[in-house]
């Protein structure tokens, strides 16, 4: 029963959102924004495309959908139509740009990795950034234990793709950055969450193994995090932690080469170590 409301509410919301789409495109401008990567990239993607649309009054579509792409589980609405055939505007750089190029009926490409373009609407963001499907009866379980939990700190070890072929610009962070971060905290409770199945850390913890969505939801519900180089964990301590004025620990080098296109992705609040 509840799979079918999940499915009926997004084939509502996707109905509502085509008839939009559908009134812009009769001489309204749209922007296409071209999605890549997982979920924490494709989210900084949504992000930034959802703040120029708001900004500029626009309908927004989604003009690719690659590995990870996963916000139809989300409380958005992104139809994916194919490419108009107008002018590509890439991002120049992982830098903040104050004055980004745009033009009407545009394809945006890029990462922009930072809340600075969207700080404008970060409550409407954060609202659209939440689960639309029902959690899983393990996730039901790990959501009461969290939230039953005076001082949660999250925890995320990436590996996957860092031990492979994105090993040499990202690279898994060395486990003393994890062992220095534990230290600001006072009677913590951890909860590791890994995309390695068989990934330990030698602190007194509780391991979160559910899906990659749920995970995300599940990290943003601990009071704290240390987060790894990765824009997956960044949106966990966003949604949660940095809302709720609690601790996010960053780490100062977010790439192993190229680290001063790294400069504006996480904010000054945050610690870095």
């Amino acid at each position: 029963m509840q799979e079918r409301t999940f499915k009926n509410r997004w084939q509502r919301d996707f109905k509502q959102h085509m008839q939009r789409v559908q009134e812009a495109a009769t001489g309204e401008s749209m922007i296409y924004v071209n999605l890549c990567g997982g979920i924490g990239n494709t989210f900084f993607q949504y992000n930034f495309a959802r703040a120029l649309s708001f900004k500029h009054e626009v309908a927004l579509l989604n003009s690719c959908n690659q590995y990870g792409c996963q916000l139809e589980r989300f409380n958005i609405t992104l139809p994916i139509l194919p490419h108009p055939g107008w002018r590509w505007i890439a991002e120049k750089s992982l830098r903040y740009d104050p004055n980004p190029e745009i033009e009407n009926n545009a394809i945006i490409a890029g990462y922009w990795q930072t809340e600075k373009y969207f700080l404008e609407i970060a409550d409407t963001i954060r609202a659209e950034l939440t689960l639309r499907e029902p959690l899983s009866p393990f996730a039901k379980i790990s959501e009461k234990l969290i939230n039953a939990t005076p001082n949660s700190v999250a925890v995320h070890v990436r590996h996957g793709d860092y031990c492979t072929w994105a090993a040499q610009r990202h690279g898994v962070l060395p486990m003393r950055y994890y062992l220095e971060a534990a230290e600001h905290f006072t009677d913590p409770h951890f909860f590791l969450f890994s995309d390695d199945h068989t990934c330990g850390i030698p602190l007194p913890h509780t391991r979160i193994d559910c899906s990659p969505h749920e995970d995300l939801y599940l990290m943003s519900l601990c009071k704290h995090a240390i987060i790894a180089n990765s824009s997956f964990s960044w949106h966990s301590a966003w949604l949660g932690a940095d809302k709720c004025g609690g601790k996010v620990i960053a780490p100062k080098q977010w790439f192993k080469t190229g680290n001063e296109d790294s400069l504006d992705i996480i904010p000054d609040r945050w610690l870095r170590i």
